[in-house]
């Protein structure tokens, strides 16, 4: 019963501080804060912007238009799309290819082939950066790059805003938030409280600790879990070589890690991204497996960064505790719903479970309730009633990321098969 109790407080305390934080860290005190700043030396910048892209032909044109329309208005930024041969061996053509060759018409825009079949994302990405790295080394400018799925669409004025932060900041690391509502209307009633709930975590639980590991002391001796996402992330070019790319198998939240550990700050931009979540919740539940790899790699990565610097006792004890927490907090739920089920079959009495329904439902539904109504500005007040009572179902289903990682353990990953086109399996209307 303790540890019922106990569960249920941290569950809770997470959950409402997510929701402070989205009233806290709006997009206007983020433009007042940098606003503090001084520009005293503009840096001379150049974007490399990359994007990784399998099995993409459905969206790979928007794709393209969206970032023209972007990048039209510099001299200063190239867009490079990184295909794969793992297309062309898996579905007997690459159509994503063929499509990006038959309409790319800017001199700014090329498209770099990886010619293997093993590897993914992040083996793309890292192709690209060995290609580029000889005009990277002989720039006199600040080059930084850039990186965004094929299904991202970011605000029109990122450009401006990035080169602001780093010009006030001195930033190497910039992290964009996602706005997970590009398909809403796509999606079924859980999906939508799904969108809600990954864009009340990207700026509930992600700018927060990006916003909190700017502060020296703060970043010194509590060192704030401040990760990056893969899609709006941006590092200066001689940090990410520095670091040896990105890492492998993900190249975002495990790059986050060494950013913990060499304790390098993490900006949040003010512009978003838009991106989607898949329709379908057997594609959630594919996609959690992978997600919860990451606290996984946490080893890895710091065997990795101890190679080229050395790391404190007692910030590497910090971080692996922190990681083991991330880890946990991907299962917390789960857990105390099925010691909720064990108390009540043995007490014969549903209030345990009614009071872990009361638990997740306080701990999920203020930050949906407000995602749905101010960052998404949706105005369907039954619509908005009926996410935040389904929101407790989203604590479970979370913990069911453990099973989907041991499966595709088992039985190969998820995201080797790319973006599913033109099929309705699955629970899609959910």
């Amino acid at each position: 019963m303790i540890f019922f109790i106990m569960l249920a407080l941290l569950i809770l305390i997470e959950g409402l501080l997510i929701s402070a934080s989205l009233i806290k860290f709006k997009d206007n005190y983020l433009k007042d804060f940098y606003g503090k700043y001084n520009v005293e030396a503009p840096k001379d910048i150049y974007y490399y912007v990359l994007i990784s892209v399998f099995n993409e032909s459905s969206i790979i044109k928007e794709t393209y238009e969206h970032f023209q329309k972007i990048l039209c208005k510099y001299d200063n930024a190239e867009c490079f799309f990184i295909t794969t041969e793992k297309e062309n061996a898996i579905f007997g053509k690459n159509r994503t290819k063929e499509i990006l060759e038959g309409c790319i018409s800017d001199d700014n825009f090329h498209i770099i082939h990886y010619p293997h079949v093993a590897g993914n994302k992040p083996s793309q990405l890292n192709y690209c950066l060995d290609l580029i790295k000889e005009r990277i080394d002989n720039s006199e400018k600040s080059v930084y790059i850039v990186q965004y799925d094929a299904d991202s669409r970011p605000d029109m004025n990122t450009f401006d805003d990035i080169t602001d932060i780093i010009n006030r900041t001195g930033a190497r690391v910039v992290q964009q938030q996602t706005k997970y509502n590009q398909n809403y209307r796509q999606l079924g009633l859980y999906m939508r409280m799904e969108a809600c709930f990954q864009s009340r975590w990207a700026y509930g639980f992600e700018r927060r600790n990006q916003f909190f590991s700017i502060n020296n002391m703060l970043n010194n001796f509590f060192m704030p879990y401040a990760y990056c996402v893969g899609h709006g992330m941006v590092v200066e070019s001689h940090l990410l070589y520095d670091v040896g790319k990105y890492p492998t198998p993900s190249e975002d939240v495990p790059f986050g890690f060494k950013m913990m550990l060499i304790n390098e700050s993490i900006y949040p931009a003010i512009t978003s991204d838009t991106g989607s979540v898949t329709t379908r919740f057997s594609d959630l539940i594919n996609q959690s497996g992978n997600w919860i790899k990451a606290p996984l790699l946490a080893v890895k990565m710091y065997r990795e960064v101890k190679e080229i610097k050395d790391v404190s006792i007692f910030r590497a004890g910090l971080f692996f505790i922190k990681t083991l927490f991330d880890f946990f907090s991907w299962i917390q739920g789960l857990i105390l719903l099925i010691i909720s089920v064990i108390i009540s079959i043995g007490n014969m009495s549903i209030i345990p479970v009614v009071i872990t329904y009361l638990i997740f439902f306080i701990e999920s539904a203020p930050g949906i309730f407000y995602t749905h109504k101010y960052i998404f500005k949706e105005r369907n007040v039954p619509e908005r009633i009926g996410m935040a009572l389904l929101s407790p179902l989203r604590s479970v289903v979370r913990g069911l990321a453990i099973l989907s990682l041991l499966k595709q353990k088992l039985f190969g990953w998820y995201y080797d098969t790319g973006r599913k086109e033109g099929k309705d399996k699955g629970w899609k209307n959910l």
